[in-house]
């Protein structure tokens, strides 16, 4: 196969879409604090995020290597193999590089040396190299889009370049933004109390709440109808206002999800979030009713 550009642009474009769509992807992206980048990232892969974060990680180090994630100028041969040989681990392999060329270079991508210097096959004696290609993965990518060069492996060019980013379920904006909420208003109820929370057992404060919330959130049975209010255009199968009866409930990933038999009779799994049971709607109706009179 020969590598293109679109995926690696098309990814670059879907991440700054979804870093204006959910701001913890912004944050985990010009945060420097490795301590609060651990907490982002725990954060966010809870959200069903994770590709993102890894794509970020990605483009950090990247950056780091002195590289681009893509290339709008022509790389020339001296700088590719200034890279190459600056980013490789082993003395031999540094060696190798300093006389490759567009054409030796295709030769080594395709050849089992490749293997062998990336540490995925042991040399004499059961040793193996250290991955001498990983840190130089962008300009490789690039070299070998630039130039058309056939790859008969695919699997030598980083994942960023091969596959697409997923699209992201808009709807896990509300999961978030509740789930905040409701931590603030903790929080801040708590606060006002005066507590000193340095003299309170965190391992039985946190197990409790858990309790209380999973109690909470599973407050829906078997039978009770479910309407859905979004996420139509994210979920095939499901139609925007049709009325859903829940057939089981799980927490999953943290949420709840529950099963019903979408427009196709299959029974399937899907995010509670995207739904709100019809006796909800009917309170909050009448609650509005009420209002206005």
């Amino acid at each position: 196969m020969k590598l293109t550009s679109e995926i690696i642009q098309n990814n670059i474009e879907k991440l700054e879409v979804a870093k204006k769509d959910f701001k913890i992807l912004d944050d985990y992206y010009k945060e420097t604090d490795q301590e609060k980048l651990r907490d982002i990232y725990n954060e966010g892969r809870n959200y069903g995020l994770i590709s993102y974060l890894l794509f970020i990680d990605f483009i950090r180090e990247t950056e780091k290597n002195k590289q681009q994630v893509f290339y709008n100028k022509k790389i020339k041969i001296t700088e590719f193999r200034e890279v190459l040989i600056e980013n490789a681990a082993d003395q031999s392999v540094k060696k190798i590089l300093q006389s490759k060329n567009k054409v030796s270079f295709t030769k080594l991508l395709n050849s089992q040396r490749w293997i062998l210097y990336s540490g995925n096959r042991p040399r004499r004696g059961g040793v193996r190299h250290v991955d001498n290609f990983v840190s130089s993965a962008p300009i490789i990518a690039n070299f070998c889009i630039q130039n058309e060069i056939e790859i008969e492996d695919n699997s030598r060019i980083s994942d960023s370049y091969r596959t697409p980013l997923h699209s992201i379920d808009l709807s896990i904006k509300k999961e978030i933004e509740l789930t905040n909420d409701l931590v603030g208003f903790m929080f801040d109820s708590l606060s006002k109390q005066n507590y000193d929370f340095r003299k309170i057992n965190v391992e039985n404060i946190c197990k409790f709440i858990h309790i209380e919330i999973k109690r909470k959130m599973t407050e829906i049975e078997a039978g009770e109808s479910v309407k859905l209010i979004e996420g139509a255009d994210y979920y095939s199968a499901l139609s925007f206002g049709k009325t859903y009866t829940v057939k089981s409930k799980d927490i999953g990933s943290g949420r709840l999800n529950v099963t019903i038999e979408n427009d196709l009779g299959f029974a399937r799994s899907y995010p509670y979030r995207i739904f709100e049971t019809v006796s909800n709607l009917r309170n909050s109706a009448l609650d509005e009713l009420l209002y206005d009179l």
